[in-house]
């Protein structure tokens, strides 16, 4: 019969083009894969690039630690003794300092302790000339009644 033979002619034909669709489905599935599988291998190179260069900062990153170790050995026990001297200085300046304000301290109650003497003397010495005066112009009223 014709039309069975028709029908499965167009179901070949059908299942034919089917195939030639999965297969080029299938092609390019595996064109993808492969793709995928390049990206892959090209990302485990750049991953194991990355480790290699992170390795490589790290080994330079202890290398820098250690290096700052032995200046900070080096230098440290050197500051800390100018800080030491330094700070002795500073302690010896001061005590200078608060013996100067005191000798300041003891001058200013001399001077005091000095002008004021200087003023009961000049009120002494006043007292006196007044004294004297009054004994020399007596002593010239006595001369003149003697005469």
């Amino acid at each position: 019969d014709v039309r069975v033979i028709e029908a499965h002619r167009q179901r070949a034909t059908v299942q034919a083009a089917a195939l030639s669709a999965a297969r080029k489905e299938v092609a390019l599935l595996r064109s993808r894969l492969e793709d995928s599988e390049d990206s892959r291998v090209d990302l485990l190179a750049e991953l194991n690039e990355t480790r290699a260069h992170a390795l490589t900062l790290e080994s330079a990153g202890e290398a820098m630690r250690s290096q700052i170790a032995k200046l900070e050995d080096a230098v440290l026990p050197r500051l800390n003794r100018e800080l030491a001297s330094e700070h002795a200085r500073a302690e010896q300046l001061h005590a200078r300092l608060k013996a100067a304000m005191n000798d300041i301290r003891e001058l200013r109650t001399r001077v005091g302790d000095v002008e004021h003497e200087l003023t009961r003397s000049q009120s002494f010495a006043v007292e006196l000339m007044g004294e004297l005066e009054t004994a020399r112009k007596g002593g010239a009223n006595a001369a003149a009644l003697r005469r």
